[in-house]
């Protein structure tokens, strides 16, 4: 028997931190919750959406089994609808995380296995993972339907179609799934890129390690954007990055793509603006300010985390360039810059390789003056140097075509 005075500190402190999928209704009904220890065996359930600690409790009216690093304790009876139960380890009930008591994990590990044995192309492998994460987390819960007369989502017959249907109709499923519902927590930009991804619409690139900023910039400046799916099981549920599991770190690529493909002109004007800072990159334009670890930081966001009107970019690189000499010079950043700082932000934002016509506005951008037709001739300067691009693009996908059935 466990309880708050004679249990082991270790395992009070996992069953803290447990993340509790309890049915109090022998199927119908699915609450999550974390489990906290009081004196005397009692159980005290708070209400909360998620939990950092990794374990899980899955019950049906009677029985229950917690699992946390690999370890189950089991729970066989449960007396009444009260919190007064008992809670016996149970050694037999040792197992794998990626046992019957981890679903997630068995779907990503069979996923992956599918995908890397060409039964699921990128896009379906992406869409299906996208929809075991979201069920996981929300249980029914997990979508609504955005048109009354189409049938409500249930789980697990959106799961057991899946497995019945493959390639072009798999597809077609999921697409109608994408377009015709909406997902609790996520933004409909994550709807639009995997519909458009599943129609072969925008050139996504699925990696399976999160690529090197230089790598993003790379794949921008030939008109692709990367999507990560940690195929690991249990390295998919640990923070990525500054996101708290693989799931979020996808839903934030998706989010990206919607931004870099959902306007053909913005395309064109980003991805030659991603062409140039490679050019200048490559050219040891900015090898100057490598040395610091803050500029560093934030140039490395610039070209891979940065999906916006290319005059905000080169703002934004002004700003990162004036901070830079502000710290040199007076280890702060509300001071006033030197001549001889701003003269070296002006001679660096000039060795951007655009046509001349630009190089009187990127003056201007070096004192943080620019105006609406500075605008303009920066987007003609880009779009005169994506002119390739353009047609390219036009002839390779379609990218308003994204946004179709969406209205």
């Amino acid at each position: 028997m466990l309880n708050g005075s004679s249990g082991s500190v270790a395992a009070t402190e996992m069953l803290q931190q447990v993340l509790l999928h309890i049915d109090m209704s022998g199927g119908e009904f699915r609450i999550k919750q974390v489990l906290d220890i009081l004196v005397g065996n009692a159980l005290k359930f708070k209400r909360r959406a998620r939990s950092d600690g990794g374990g899980y409790l899955y019950a049906t009216r009677r029985t229950l089994a917690i699992e946390s690093a690999g370890v189950v304790v089991r729970r066989v009876e449960i007396p009444d609808r009260r919190h007064d139960v008992l809670v016996t380890p149970a050694a037999e009930d040792v197992t794998s995380v990626a046992s019957a008591t981890n679903p997630l994990a068995d779907a990503i590990t069979t996923l992956t296995t599918r995908w890397r044995a060409g039964e699921l192309r990128d896009a379906a492998f992406a869409a299906c993972y996208f929809l075991h994460w979201q069920i996981h987390l929300h249980g029914r819960r997990f979508a609504a339907r955005r048109f009354k007369h189409d049938a409500r989502p249930d789980p697990a017959q959106w799961l057991n179609e899946l497995t019945q249907v493959h390639g072009a109709v798999r597809d077609d499923v999921l697409i109608s799934y994408f377009e015709r519902y909406q997902f609790l927590g996520v933004i409909p930009n994550v709807n639009i890129a995997l519909a458009a991804w599943l129609r072969g619409l925008w050139p996504l690139v699925l990696c399976e390690h999160v690529p090197l900023p230089a790598e993003v910039l790379d794949l921008q400046a030939r008109g692709l954007r990367p999507v990560t799916l940690i195929c690991d099981a249990m390295r998919a549920r640990q923070p990525v990055l500054r996101k708290p599991d693989a799931f979020a770190f996808m839903t934030h690529d998706l989010e990206h793509a919607y931004k870099f493909f959902h306007d053909s002109r913005l395309h064109v004007l980003q991805r030659s603006l991603f062409a140039v800072l490679q050019v200048a990159q490559q050219r040891g334009v900015f090898a100057p300010y490598d040395h610091d670890a803050e500029f560093r930081t934030r140039f490395d966001y610039l070209i891979s985390d940065m999906n916006t009107h290319p005059v905000h970019s080169l703002q934004y690189l002004r700003a990162i360039l004036v901070e830079f000499h502000l710290r040199i010079e007076h280890g702060g950043v509300n001071e006033v810059l030197s001549l001889a700082a701003q003269s070296d932000v002006a001679n660096t934002l000039r060795k951007l390789a655009l046509d001349t016509s630009a190089q009187e506005v990127l003056a201007r951008l070096s004192a943080g003056a620019l105006c609406a037709a500075d605008a303009q001739v920066i987007e003609r300067a880009l779009l005169g140097s994506g002119d390739a691009m353009d047609a390219e693009t036009k002839h390779s996908f379609p990218l308003q075509g994204g946004r179709s059935g969406w209205g």
